[in-house]
């Protein structure tokens, strides 16, 4: 019997070559791939994301733009809005400020806030604005301050926040009149709201000093603080020992009415080159002034015309930041500028010192009169800081007499 060849042997013998392999499995022809006409290029699918955000305060905030701020650097901030999912926004996100809730008895307070094409509301207290901040002299260290919750009393949180993205937490229990003071040194700030807490820049080191608050810092770096409770006189604060009373005045501050707590006292303001302290002390309906030296003697009240040059030097030097804000540039006189008369300047004028935060203090004679104020050797001498761009009737410098 002749043997059985395989089938695969047979279809050898019978083509025309044979290599001795089976033979493949036939494949259709291949089909061009034609991409969908709503497909991406490839060139954007490999592009990177974009960079997460880098919270810093290091630049002023233009009005009704805020930081998404996050207790933690590099954490998230939940973003609700009235409809769809929540978002996650990123610590130092932009977004678009639109308003707070901030009423007593409703609990945790929250901001209305646009980003990314959505609006929502997130903690209040996690959106930094400008109007939020009290920097230092410099502009790139910042005190943050928003309220957090309001149950019979709003409570607020306060940050030192650093320009690289640093912060530390001063306090989660301040009321809202947060009153914020920079040493003349830019090494330390006060923050005044409930107990006095004084900041160390170079460590965040907190100290915290009980029974006063308002605090203001002398150009000598001398710190005076009021008093809380029923004693509202005025306080020198020293490193390591309990504030020292210096002066007060008669009678007790009016108590609070109902249902709202007892506010905090005015700084003191310094006259003299920082020798005399002005208090003013709440009576009733009335408002008693007191002047006294640093050994809390009293000390004779200003004359007319000294009065009247150092209250319309105050009014040009709101008016100049006015205009400066107007312009968006950074205001000449930061907070803490004192105004001091010191002396008169024959023969309608009286010469007033003004010390700013981080800048050379100047001296210009003010004629309350003819309303001007003008350098002592004449127009022709510039104006240190960016006076010169102050109102052109007030201000008497090179580029406006």
């Amino acid at each position: 019997m002749r043997p059985t060849l395989p089938r695969w042997l047979l279809g050898c013998a019978l083509a025309t070559a044979c290599t001795g392999a089976a033979p493949a499995a036939r494949q259709p022809p291949p089909t061009a791939l034609v991409p969908p006409t709503d497909a991406a290029p490839a060139s954007d699918a490999a592009a990177p994301a974009p960079p997460a955000p880098v919270f810093s305060v290091a630049e002023r905030l233009p009005e009704g733009r805020g930081l998404i701020f996050a207790e933690r650097p590099g954490a998230t901030v939940t973003l609700h809005p009235a409809q769809g999912p929540d978002v996650a926004l990123a610590d130092g996100e932009a977004v678009t400020f639109v308003d707070e809730t901030t009423s007593v008895g409703q609990g945790d307070s929250t901001a209305t806030v646009e980003a990314r094409g959505v609006r929502g509301a997130v903690p209040n207290a996690r959106v930094v604005t400008e109007a939020r901040l009290s920097r230092s002299a410099d502009g790139r260290t910042a005190v943050f301050s928003a309220v957090f919750t309001c149950g019979d009393l709003c409570h607020v949180e306060v940050w030192l926040l650093k320009p690289d993205g640093a912060r530390t937490r001063i306090t989660d229990n301040a009321v809202p009149d947060t009153v914020v003071a920079w040493s003349p040194d830019g090494a330390r700030v006060a923050v005044g709201s409930g107990p006095l807490q004084v900041v160390t820049l170079a460590d965040g080191r907190v100290a915290e000093v009980a029974d006063v608050t308002a605090p203001a810092w002398a150009p000598d770096g001398a710190l005076f603080a009021r008093g809380t409770l029923t004693d509202d006189a005025v306080f020198v604060v020293t490193d390591g020992a309990p504030p020292r009373r210096l002066f007060g005045a008669p009678g007790r501050p009016p108590a609070p009415a109902e249902g709202e707590s007892s506010p905090d006292p005015t700084p003191v303001v310094l006259e003299r080159d920082g020798r005399v302290l002005r208090a003013e002390f709440r009576r009733g309906a009335r408002t008693v002034t007191v002047r006294a030296g640093r050994d809390g003697r009293p000390t004779p009240a200003l004359s007319p015309q000294a009065t009247a040059a150092e209250g319309f030097a105050r009014e040009q030097v709101v008016a100049c930041n006015a205009e400066r804000a107007r312009l968006h540039e950074d205001a000449v006189f930061p907070r803490g500028t004192t105004v001091t008369a010191l002396r008169p300047a024959p023969p309608r004028g009286f010469v007033t010192r003004i010390e700013r935060p981080g800048v050379a203090a100047i001296e210009v004679v003010v004629d309350v009169r003819a309303r001007q104020i003008r350098h002592p050797r004449g127009p022709s001498v510039a104006l240190g800081g960016g006076l010169d761009f102050c109102p052109p009737a007030v201000w008497l410098g090179p580029h406006n007499d």
